[in-house]
């Protein structure tokens, strides 16, 4: 069935016709291939020692 659902033509301005769950199936396998867009704050935070050596003292790191 979905195989069917897939081969169905899709409606004007859609690339094509997907089953329930199927979309977040090929957000998972791209990212699993391209890796995940991260902003540059947060990549610094975890490679930081604070998260390493657990000086994390519970505050927001990401306040300003």
């Amino acid at each position: 069935m979905m195989k069917e659902l897939n081969n169905v033509k899709p409606a004007p301005g859609f690339d094509q016709v997907l089953y329930p769950g199927q979309n977040t199936t090929l957000q998972e396998q791209e990212s699993l291939k391209n890796g995940v867009e991260i902003v540059d704050d947060i990549l610094e935070y975890l490679r930081s020692d604070v998260v390493h050596n657990n000086q994390y003292d519970h505050k927001d790191p990401f306040a300003k």
